[in-house]
């Protein structure tokens, strides 16, 4: 995943069988949908880590930057 800026977006393809780490320095938004049409949201939060690896069931997964606060 490469530069997204705060209010911007990105959509990957994950790679089957294949774990990717998700490791922001800044807080985000994720959203993951599988071919069942469950959805998973959730916040990670700067310098946690969130480990997916697709078993073929995983259908898009959307991570957004949250602006950052006003001060």
């Amino acid at each position: 995943m490469g530069f997204i800026p705060p209010g911007g977006s990105e959509s990957f393809t994950l790679t089957l069988g294949i774990p990717a780490v998700i490791k922001p320095n800044i807080p985000l938004d994720f959203r993951i949908e599988t071919a069942g049409g469950s959805i998973i949201e959730g916040k990670i939060l700067p310098n946690a880590a969130l480990k997916v690896t697709s078993g073929g069931d995983l259908t898009k997964c959307d991570f957004d930057i949250l602006g950052l606060p006003d001060g």
